[in-house]
Formats: structure tokens, sequence, C-alpha cells
């Protein structure tokens, strides 16, 4: 099992006493909506902003996992917001820490980066 597979498992255990987690809704609405609640911390976006961005950009559409442009959203904010109540602050801080460990599993992301924190102050 991938790393990533082991991302969406994980998310499926969180998510199951509200969403339905069957086999189409593992790799499909599952992951778009982690994808999407990754890239609206990311950018600082609103559930709405997000939404409306990934219909509008092809790079947040193949950070989905997209294969080609589409012009609208399998999705709606509601769908978006709900699945962040069922993960609750907790789920979506786990889901933060399983997508930093991820990405030091892949080796896409160096142990040294994480020895220290640059923050920007910039307004």
């Amino acid at each position: 099992m991938s790393s990533s597979e082991g991302l969406i498992l994980s998310i499926q255990m969180v998510t199951d006493d509200g969403i339905e987690v069957g086999d189409e809704l593992a790799h499909g609405p599952i992951r778009l909506m982690a994808d999407l609640l990754y890239l609206k911390r990311a950018y600082n976006l609103s559930d709405e902003s997000v939404c409306e961005h990934w219909a509008q950009n092809v790079y947040f559409q193949y950070f989905c996992r997209g294969e080609y442009f589409q012009p609208r959203l399998q999705c709606d904010q509601t769908n978006l917001v709900r699945f962040r109540q069922v993960l609750g602050e907790a789920g979506v801080e786990e889901l933060l820490a399983m997508t930093i460990a991820v990405a030091a599993d892949m080796k896409v992301v160096a142990p040294e980066e994480f020895k220290r924190v640059i923050v920007d102050t910039t307004v």
C-alpha cells in the first residue's frame, strides 16, 4: 500500500461516523474533499472561493488528480462544510499531520525542512 493510499484509509476511518465511505466514494469525493481542504488552508480561501478557484484553475484540478479540465466542480461548498464538520478540528489537524508524514515518506520534503519554521508577518 502506498503512503497516499494509507492517507485515504485514515481519512475513511476519521469520517466513518458521518460520511458514507463505499468504494466509489473512497476514491472520489472523500479524496477530493481532503484536497480541497488542503488548498483552502494553503491559500487562505473560503469554502465558496476554493470551489470557484477549482472550477477556473487547471492547477487546482491537477493537484486534485484531475486528468482534464472540468468547468464545474463535482460538489459544492456545502459538501465541503459538511466534510469539515464531520472531521472536526482534531480531524483536520490529523489530516495535516498525515499529509506531512506522507510527504516525508515519499521524500517530497527533506527532514531538514522540519527543523525550523519561517513565519512571514508581512501584511
